[in-house]
């Protein structure tokens, strides 16, 4: 099993950009498409997808059926052409076929089975889950379990057990300046087929192929490119200008010690208690930490974080601008023009919670809508949650006027308290609930806005404490499947969850149990959850609107948006 401490980016956390409307159930599960399209060597004529479990539940819903056909096209998870993958597949005289299965266990929810027939005859099967976030990983290739997440650079060697094979193969590797990272075999039986999974840090080149199968031995080899969104190039002179102003205000801002760099040479990053532990080391805070570890994980440089940083920072912004500009035409038609209800609402000082909670509750709103039209969001955690960050840190941002460098050590916390809840405990509401989606938004949005008002790192995490326990047990019952509602509304309690666990935590009150106890008080209450309240749209408000509409219509749906058929 890949240990997530040595190759999970801060950037998984609080990202991708992606279409909406889910971070699993789409932005996932082309990740695991998007792998199968580069084992390919030849275009597609017939892809069959057979789901399961939660995917199966939830496959039009979520956009899921598109988003695979998506990946197989070679769609990256921002592409707007996500919306017309089918049409487009079909256009392309791609035969397309989905079987749902939901009698079969799989170890994970959100699961796939691809199967691909290609012009040149050849057919491919791989099996494949995603993991919550965005992030996914493929599981089956053929007759092989593997592991393929796509984070590295991956060549699949398949040859025959037999000693010698794989000291040749690496010794070959070597002599080119390739790096293993990481190496997993696999064999049917010994002396027989066998597999190679060998993640590396160098783009090995087409020329590697010929070569490779060359060695004695060795059957066929395929390479997965790393994949990894393209960093944005400052459109402007005025914006790459403002770009190097940030990056130099941000490295001074967190003033990140050689001694933190070195640690991070030797050491992963697992717990918040560790993360106590470095800060007061080192004199440094929860922002430097995660930044450290990440430069020091990925050998990205500095200012091509900063610049990852600024586009998740523009997209979530623009999300919030698009959804309280006017209404958007969901998928599903229960959402759309609540945002903009609230900001006029807000805008007549009509709110009994006042003004600034008036367009903090907008702002929350209209996330949740862009997403379910198909728009692009940054997943933060998810897509789901996608509106909880957002909504606090433009409101935040307009009362008090924070710049971009506040801003962007804001995400950092941020992404620090969800990188510890993905290694420990879940995003994924099909694991533990909404608890893992918004309750994980919360509580990173509450270290995020203690960290904007000056807190310490102890506080930043007794903010993000407090908003788990406040959101503990919250279920996850998409009504008719769609990420729209509850979701939205639910965006919105986690959003002032988290304004006022941070003033819980700035007031100096304690939280009762640790970060890291109450990330996994989190996940063990989610395994608990019977699966009908975990995003399989069969319990909670999703079951009682069901019901509801079958007095009222019959089980068919309004057109107008009505659910339960009170309006009637």
């Amino acid at each position: 099993m890949e240990d997530k401490s040595q190759t999970l980016s801060i950037f998984e956390v609080i990202g991708p950009c992606m279409i909406g409307p889910s971070s699993s159930h789409t932005a996932g599960a082309l990740r695991i498409a998007l792998i199968t399209s580069k084992l390919l060597s030849a275009p597609i004529t017939k892809a069959e997808f057979t789901v399961y479990a939660s995917f199966a539940d939830t496959l039009e819903g979520h956009g899921t059926d598109r988003a695979l056909v998506a990946g197989l096209l070679g769609f990256e998870p921002d592409d707007i052409r996500i919306r017309d993958s089918i049409e487009i597949a079909e256009s392309r005289g791609i035969e397309l076929t989905f079987v749902k299965d939901t009698g079969t266990h799989v170890p994970h929810p959100n699961t796939v089975r691809i199967r691909v027939e290609t012009e040149e005859g050849g057919c491919l099967s791989i099996m494949g889950s995603s993991l919550g976030g965005g992030a996914a990983e493929v599981n089956r290739l053929n007759d092989f379990s593997v592991e393929i997440s796509g984070n590295y650079h991956t060549l699949v060697v398949l040859h025959r057990d037999s000693p010698g094979v794989m000291s040749r193969v690496t010794g070959l590797l070597a002599s080119k300046g390739i790096n293993i990272a990481f190496m997993r075999l696999y064999r049917t039986q010994r002396g027989r087929a066998a597999c190679a999974i060998i993640e590396v840090d160098q783009y090995p080149g087409g020329d590697i192929t010929a070569e490779l199968m060359q060695v004695a031995m060795v059957g066929e080899v395929y390479i997965v490119p790393q994949i990894a969104a393209e960093l944005p190039t400052p459109a402007t002179e005025a914006e790459a200008a403002e770009l190097e102003s940030l990056t130099d205000e941000l490295g001074k801002r967190l003033a990140i010690p050689v001694e933190l760099n070195e640690y991070f040479r030797n050491s992963g990053l697992t717990s918040g208690l560790q993360m106590l532990e470095l800060a007061t080391r080192f004199n440094c805070s929860l922002a430097a930490i995660i930044m450290a570890r990440e430069l020091q994980l990925t050998e990205v440089s500095f200012p091509d974080a900063v610049r990852k940083l600024r586009r998740i920072w523009q997209v979530m912004a623009n999300s919030v601008a698009t959804g309280l500009a006017e209404p958007i035409p969901t998928m599903g038609g229960l959402i759309g023009g609540g945002a903009a209800k609230m900001r006029d609402y807000s805008a007549a000082n009509l709110p009994v919670s006042g003004a600034l909670w008036g367009r903090l509750i907008a702002a929350a709103l209209a996330v949740p809508e862009v997403n379910a039209a198909m728009g692009l969001i940054a997943a933060a955690p998810t897509a789901g949650a996608a509106g909880v960050i957002p909504a606090c840190l433009t409101t935040l941002r307009d009362e008090y006027n924070y710049d971009e460098t506040d801003i962007c050590e804001a995400l950092l916390t941020i992404a620090a308290v969800g990188y510890i809840v993905m290694l420990a405990g879940s995003v994924s509401g099909a694991e533990a609930g909404c608890q893992a989606e918004v309750g994980t938004a919360s509580a990173m949005a509450a270290a995020g806005i203690a960290n904007l008002r000056g807190g310490d790192p102890d506080t930043l995490l007794q903010a993000a404490s407090f908003a788990f326990g406040n959101i503990l047990g919250m279920v996850c019952d998409p009504i008719r499947g769609l990420v729209e509602s509850p979701c939205q509304q639910r965006n919105v309690i986690g959003a002032a969850n988290a304004m006022v666990s941070a003033d819980l935590a700035m007031a100096g009150i304690r939280s009762p149990v640790t970060f890291d106890g109450m990330v996994a008080t989190m996940l063990s209450v989610g395994r608990r959850m019977p699966v009908d309240l975990r995003e399989t749209g069969r319990g909670g408000m999703a079951h009682t609107a069901t019901l509801e509409c079958a007095q009222c219509l019959g089980g068919q749906f309004c057109e107008d948006g009505c659910i339960a058929g009170a309006q009637s």
